[in-house]
């Protein structure tokens, strides 16, 4: 029997092991932060891996830009703008994780699979656009962009000392084919 794979499986159901994936991060790392009084504030303005880097605000910033900019794509409605130094705490980024995902939640799979072939204008930093289909903007720029972003903030917050282990990013991607596996033992 063939196997049948979707625009919105292969789009929507990685954001959301990404969203889950980012939240695992958050609450291993916030645990930390309070066991250590790692204060957050500078922690987010300041903690990165190279001095000519974006600071660790930012990783997050790009996780729920890309969240977001997904669905308003879809939708055809414009994408809020965010500011990074307004992402100062772990409390913050959570509640900010957990409104993208929500905007990703409220998407159809009909809605989605419909949108594929829509053709949208990319933004590709402050000043480059570039017109592209909504599943090229998917595996092209969307996933690879969102798991570039999660493992730099992993990385940024492991190297200050976070309890984070290879669990805390993959699980949420791998877990639910092993329980569906198990289930049907």
């Amino acid at each position: 029997m063939a196997a049948s794979i979707s625009f919105y499986d292969c789009s929507v159901k990685p954001l959301k092991a990404c969203v889950a994936s980012t939240l695992s991060i958050i609450a291993k790392s916030k645990a930390w932060a309070e066991k250590t009084s790692t204060p957050e504030a500078e922690l987010f303005s300041e903690a990165r891996l190279a001095p000519d880097m974006y600071p660790l605000s930012f990783q997050f910033m790009m996780i729920i830009d890309i969240i977001n900019g997904l669905v308003c794509h879809i939708r055809g409605t414009e994408n809020p703008p965010l500011s990074f130094d307004k992402l100062v705490s772990f409390a913050i980024i959570e509640e900010a994780v957990r409104a993208a995902s929500a905007q990703l939640d409220s998407l159809t799979v009909d809605e989605v699979n419909a949108a594929a072939t829509k053709e949208v204008t990319l933004k590709l930093g402050p000043v480059v656009r570039q017109q592209v289909f909504i599943d090229g903007m998917v595996t092209g720029y969307s996933l690879p962009n969102i798991f570039f972003h999660i493992t730099t903030a992993y990385a940024i917050l492991r190297s200050k000392g976070a309890d984070l282990g290879k669990a805390e990013f993959i699980s949420p991607f791998l877990g639910p084919s092993i329980a569906a596996c198990a289930s049907k033992k």
